[in-house]
């Protein structure tokens, strides 16, 4: 988002004759003015500006005796002028954050396409600002200009910075030279400029939530854990306490679910680092916002909690798509520090992967497993492709075949259904599951073709079992009955 500035530039100016007396005019028709500015910014963001105007007569007998500037910045500081080479020393004054820089010229500069050469230099530690990795430039709006004038901007900022990632307005050429980017603007008089160099920030976050169960029975709580997102990646280098688990919702917030002894109070602590990017992350699912989304926005070096998002300033950090204190109450956090961080190193994907046998109350069922895929790291992980080959030749099913997403520590199951042909038929084979590059190798016996019943889901086989059971006892008892 561009910060609109405005630099006013007044001309003063005299006719050669006693009768008349000095006029402001603002881009008067009898001048022609170019005004060539050039922000040079170092490597720690501190910026020296020259502006270089010349002044054109178009008309014999009038020409300028005084010059002004505003600037929408009272920091700034050593302020030199020459005007056609001869130092002149500017009036300046200090008001309502605006530094105003009067010119007074003693000589007289007179005739038809007669120039005044005016340069002026200073240096604006609000031009530039330099956050860790992203450095922004916010140039001002000047006024004062009509279609007979020229007016161009040239922005010179270190190589290490990188090519623009962000040029607002978008006319701009970029070259690079001598270790240093040139980005050049030209007849945008009337608009703010702004340039943002580097397309990735990194923060290091530390959460505390605080939970409470003030009843006598045991509770459940759940918090919102600050998620992927289109333009940010977290990794959790610590939460503590674990949560029973962590799911995704339908508004893709991260829900850690906790349950909590009678009278008991705890502390939850999330250390996160933070990847915020202008473009989208890979593999990242788009994401959102909802009508009340929690958002930390940092502001040099103190945060504040916003709904609004901007993801191209490389300063919001999402906690959570949308509020849920409406419909699933939850604690906010009770304190947030943040700090820059200059990259996240991301950990080596490792999911966790095993088989277990599926039971149905105490008894094993052939050929019925369950895959299951622990995250015991603290990122996520998106589009895990599932597969499944054997030693023996059988027949296997899988429940699903991909793995949209796991979020940090949580654990998905996927149903595997292995039978062998013939009603008595049992085989014991080899079988080798891969997940993305992961691959581990199991013992799996097969069911026979009877088995395949057991694909019912275990809810009707058991409520048949039930069935079937109280059958067996009412009848019992009403042969018991007659027997009396």
């Amino acid at each position: 988002m561009i910060k609109k500035y405005r630099l006013l530039i007044l001309l003063f100016t005299s006719f050669l004759s006693l009768f008349y007396s000095p006029q402001i005019i603002q881009a008067d028709q009898n001048f022609e003015t170019t005004f060539e500015s050039t922000y040079t910014v170092d490597t720690t963001g501190k910026t020296h500006v020259e502006h270089h105007i010349t002044i054109t007569n178009r008309t014999p007998a009038l020409y300028t005796d005084k010059y002004a500037l505003k600037i929408n910045s009272e920091k700034i500081n050593n302020v030199q002028v020459t005007s056609n080479d001869q130092t002149i020393i500017p009036n300046l004054v200090n008001q309502d954050e605006i530094t105003s820089i009067g010119l007074t010229f003693d000589d007289v500069v007179l005739g038809l396409d007669k120039k005044r050469e005016i340069n002026i230099t200073y240096t604006d530690p609000n031009v530039a600002q330099l956050n860790n990795n992203v450095l922004l430039v916010t140039i001002p709006e000047f006024g004062g200009f009509d279609e007979h004038n020229h007016y161009s901007t040239t922005i010179i900022t270190p190589l290490e910075f990188g090519l623009p990632s962000i040029i607002n307005p978008d006319t701009a050429t970029t070259t690079q030279n001598s270790g240093q980017i040139f980005t050049y603007f030209e007849n945008v008089a009337g608009q703010g400029i702004s340039v943002l160099f580097g397309d990735t920030q990194f923060y290091n976050l530390k959460l505390t939530y605080n939970l409470e169960n003030n009843t006598n029975q045991p509770g459940i709580t759940q918090i919102a854990l600050p998620p992927d997102t289109t333009y940010q990646k977290v990794i959790y280098q610590d939460l503590s306490p674990q949560p029973d688990y962590i799911q995704r919702d339908i508004n893709g917030n991260w829900m850690a679910t906790y349950t909590l002894d009678p009278q008991i109070q705890t502390l939850v602590t999330a250390d996160i680092d933070v990847k915020l990017s202008i473009n989208p992350i890979q593999n990242h699912e788009a994401t959102n916002l909802g009508n009340n989304p929690q958002i930390i926005q940092v502001t040099g070096n103190s945060i504040s909690i916003t709904n609004t998002y901007d993801p191209f300033d490389l300063k919001h950090i999402i906690l959570a798509t949308q509020n849920l204190s409406e419909t699933n109450p939850k604690p906010m956090q009770e304190s947030t520090t943040i700090s820059f961080i200059k990259d996240i190193p991301l950990p080596q994907q490792q999911l966790d992967i095993s088989i277990q046998k599926n039971k149905l109350g105490f008894l094993y069922i052939p050929g019925r497993y369950q895959i299951v895929v622990e995250n015991k790291t603290g990122q996520a992980y998106y589009n895990q492709e599932v597969s499944l080959t054997t030693e023996k030749s059988i027949h296997t099913n899988l429940s699903q075949n991909l793995i949209p997403y796991i979020v940090p520590f949580e654990t998905k199951k996927i149903a595997l259904n292995a039978y062998a042909d013939g009603l008595f038929t049992f085989t014991n084979t080899n079988a080798a599951i891969r997940i993305n590059n992961q691959v581990i190798h199991e013992n799996i016996t097969t069911g026979n073709t009877i088995n395949q019943l057991f694909i019912i889901p275990p809810i009707f086989i058991v409520l048949g079992i039930s069935l079937i059971v109280l059958t067996l006892i009412t009848g019992s008892l009403l042969v018991f009955r007659r027997k009396k």
